[in-house]
């Protein structure tokens, strides 16, 4: 993300058991609602993303909008509950071709080791709400 809030990212995955691969690239424009409260460290405002996304499985750009929200719980910026909601809709149609609903609960130790930090982050993604039918798919990470 830029000074202007212009977003360019891109992810994949490949296969090679079985020669596939699975990319999803995107280009939005993000506003962000509210100002960056100081006084609560680890919380982010609401920020809304607009723009065009590309992804294997198709053949034409999509519509990409997101809705992100970062909040700090407890005392202090170490404990943060996110969720964000990704849709993806044809350009022709106006209709949702994928979707993504994320929430997670991250808590960082810092200071863990001498030199390095423990970040626990356990949460659910959950997809085609918009199809009426939701797939959760439960998530941890440790890093």
């Amino acid at each position: 993300t830029t000074r202007g809030n212009f977003e360019l990212k891109a992810k994949g995955r490949f296969n090679p058991s079985i020669g596939e691969l699975k990319y999803r690239g995107h280009a939005k424009k993000n506003v962000v609602i509210g100002s960056e409260d100081k006084t609560e460290p680890g919380s982010k405002p609401l920020t809304l993303g607009l723009g065009a996304a590309l992804a294997s499985g198709t053949t034409e750009p999509v519509l990409a909008a997101s809705v992100k929200k970062q909040l700090a719980l407890l005392d202090g910026p170490n404990t943060v509950l996110s969720a964000k909601l990704e849709v993806d809709a044809s350009f022709k149609s106006g209709k949702a071709v994928r979707d993504c609903l994320s929430l997670k609960l991250s808590h960082k130790a810092m200071n863990f080791t001498k030199r390095q930090d423990l970040k626990l982050s356990v949460g659910v993604d959950v997809e085609g709400i918009t199809a009426g039918k939701p797939k959760p798919m439960p998530r941890a990470q440790l890093r």
